[in-house]
């Protein structure tokens, strides 16, 4: 029925309004009329909707915040907003607990979902920009690179200089002889004025030659402060220094660049669920040298077919124009996402609303696994589609099987004229299927709790993990000169196997501090007990309470394999970079290496990580725990002995002379001896 003008609606209201006979106005004439007025409105509504584009909740919802005001967080705010308003792109503004006001845009997924926003606005560019700073000088930690950077100020007063410094890490400020005597001030500080507290002064005097200023940072500080008392230039090096010389910075660069691209392929597949039913859809006589690629279509989807089942993911095969595509990161990245607005032709992908999305980096051809947050129910009109941000995905024209077929016979190309965000869509009718895809579907809610039992889900895991060939390396801070030096070591029951006395202690002539612990793991599982004694502590966080002293000339620390079984499950997570959370893994590793660096700065750290074994080894899951360590040891200026170079347990090996039943722990001689010839073989 379409919606009336409002002449039309006038000419209506004056024909009841004059009718004379009561009967006149019927129930059909007044009734028709107010529903044209209604639908007047509704119309004009979703007209003013479409424009806005911003809603700030503190002004909408002034009382409706924490306790009553109009201060929110993001959580609480995104629940405010109207129905009518959930799109995506919408920004939401509001005022947080410490006043200041937050920006953030919907992505697309669940409206209610924090994971579906990203922050914008002024707070974003602070994120970002510490972000930047920390990240260059993590970079300019890495030993072996000098970074010097040339300075000149002259206001007269507080100059500030984002010049950041980690704690621990050493400066050198070189300033010029003055023409004449100058009083001079200079300090780090999280604050840009030198009446700030966060600080540390280098230098408060006057200043009549050259000035060398070296100093080891006691805090992170984000500047460097000159306070003049004349107008008069003063030219400045600032020299972030090193000591150790083995960690090359491209190495490192590289790595963490392999480990996030592979780390974010593989995140699905070490989930603690699988899939209870799956469905093989691509077609049968599958040829992936039959695949075709267009200029003007990015990808495409489909409808999926009304088995009112629950779909947990699916597995989109990708593949490129050419490898070089595949190798480059900022190329190869893939969208998936699904929807449940029908595209209509020429309907812009801004213009969906998006159920669930998910971005990937391609490395290699073949299928990509990927899961849903939660089950979509396909009782309704549920769209599947997958395209390349920068590059064309290739597509096939093959026929979908007709057993069971996962889609009904419409399929949508995505045009891409011009940029991504004038994408559109182009509808056809036939039975072609664009990705050979498998889609999984389970009958029940809850899903088994296995781990990795279909191939199918995975993609070609050899190929994934082939991609981390060349960073097995061991990289060691040499020389070591142990004779009578003392050594800590920190170990789970590998303690009472390796680095033994005739094999290890004796012939280096040191004293070795040993404290470990059967079962003890790199990571603390939320809900650990401290017992207080560092030897009985079944976490690193706990037992490193005894490093106490810098009187040690290396410290060891091998841990990780007992942490293999929550990665495999999902209960132990990679974490963020910076994380503070020792439940993660990258939190961990940031405690250790901060207890390391504050209370034993002189010592060399050799980081270990879990050697191979033939019992419960899932590949995935061990070369997560091994990059992270890796990449923390690179990235601290420690050195690393990554566990993929040892020589046992290996299928090759006689085991039941290496090792016992278990396809782990060494037996004492043969077995130990391996592997302290592995340790000593490569730090000597």
């Amino acid at each position: 029925m379409a919606t009336q003008s409002y002449e039309q609606l006038i000419s209506g209201a004056n024909k009841i309004r004059q009718n004379e006979l009561p009967e006149s106005n019927t129930a059909a004439l007044v009734g028709e009329q107010l529903l044209q007025m209604v639908n007047k409105q509704q119309e004009e509504s979703r007209e003013r909707v479409k424009g806005i584009t911003e809603y700030n909740v503190s002004v909408h919802h002034p009382t409706s915040g924490t306790d009553g005001t109009n201060r929110y967080t993001l959580e609480t705010a995104i629940v405010q907003v109207p129905p009518e308003l959930r799109n995506i792109g919408l920004k939401v503004s509001f005022i947080n607990s410490d006043g200041k006001v937050e920006t953030w845009e919907f992505q697309g997924g669940t409206f209610t979902d924090v994971g579906s926003w990203i922050q914008g606005g002024a707070q974003r560019v602070v994120s970002l920009e510490q972000d930047n700073k920390e990240n260059d000088v993590r970079i300019n930690t890495i030993d072996g690179v000098t970074k010097t950077i040339s300075i000149s100020v002259n206001k007269k007063g507080t100059n500030v200089v984002l010049m950041p410094v980690l704690k621990g890490q050493k400066v050198k400020i070189t300033i010029n002889a003055p023409t004449e005597s100058r009083l001079l001030g200079v300090e780090l500080s999280n604050e840009k004025s030198t009446s700030g507290t966060d600080k540390q002064r280098l230098f408060w005097n006057t200043l009549d030659k050259e000035k060398i200023i070296e100093a080891e940072a006691n805090n992170s500080y984000s500047y460097l402060l000159i306070e003049l008392w004349t107008t008069d230039i003063l030219n400045a090096s600032f020299e972030y220094q090193n000591t150790q010389k083995y960690a090359l910075q491209e190495e490192y660069i590289v790595t963490a660049q392999k480990t996030e691209e592979n780390y974010s392929n593989m995140r699905n597949a070490i989930s603690q669920y699988s899939f209870s039913e799956k469905a093989q859809n691509y077609p049968d006589d599958f040829d992936e040298s039959t695949l075709s690629s267009s200029k003007g279509w990015i990808g495409g989807g489909h409808k999926l077919s009304g088995l009112n089942k629950l779909v947990y993911g699916v597995s989109v095969y990708v593949e490129f124009s050419s490898e070089d595509i595949h190798e480059n990161s900022e190329a190869n990245e893939v969208c998936v996402f699904v929807t449940d607005t029908i595209p209509t032709q020429g309907a812009f992908l801004n213009s969906l609303n998006m159920v669930f999305v998910q971005t990937f980096n391609a490395s290699r051809k073949g299928f990509h696994d990927v899961r849903f947050n939660s089950a979509i129910n396909t009782n309704k009109d549920i769209f599947l589609f997958a395209y390349g941000v920068q590059n064309n995905l290739k597509f096939s024209n093959k026929k979908q099987s007709d057993k069971n077929p996962p889609f009904t016979n419409d399929f949508y190309f995505v045009n891409k004229p011009g940029t991504l965000e004038n994408a559109n869509i182009s509808v056809y009718d036939t039975d072609w299927i664009l990705q050979p895809t498998m889609v999984f579907y389970t009958e029940d809610i809850l899903l088994q709790k296995k781990v990795l039992q279909n191939t199918l889900q995975i993609s070609d895991l050899k190929d994934i993990l082939g991609t981390f060939g060349n960073t097995n390396e061991n990289i060691i801070d040499k020389p070591f000169r142990f004779d009578g030096n003392k050594v800590k070591a920190y170990q789970d029951s590998f303690g009472s196997f390796v680095l033994r006395n005739e094999t290890f202690i004796t012939p280096l002539g040191i004293t070795l501090d040993r404290n470990a612990k059967g079962g003890r793991t790199l990571t603390t599982p939320a809900g650990t007990i401290k017992s207080g004694t560092p030897a009985n502590e079944n976490v690193l966080e706990y037992a490193m309470d005894d490093l106490t002293s810098d009187d040690y000339h290396a410290i060891i620390i091998a841990l990780g394999t007992n942490d293999l079984s929550g990665v495999i499950r999902g209960t132990i997570l990679l974490g963020d970079w910076d994380s503070e959370d020792t439940s993660t893994l990258y939190g961990a590793l940031n405690y250790a290496v901060n207890r390391c660096k504050t209370n034993a700065p002189s010592a060399k750290v050799i980081l270990v990580s879990p050697i191979n074994r033939t019992n419960g080894w899932n590949g995935i899951a061990m070369q997560i725990i091994r990059n992270a360590i890796r990449n923390k040891a690179l990235a601290s200026g420690f050195s690393i002995l990554d566990g993929s170079t040892s020589p046992f347990p290996n299928v090759d090996n006689d085991l039941s002379k290496l090792c016992w039943n278990d396809g782990l722990h060494p037996t004492v001689g043969i077995g130990s001896k391996m592997y302290d010839m592995w340790v000593l073989g490569n730090i000597l």
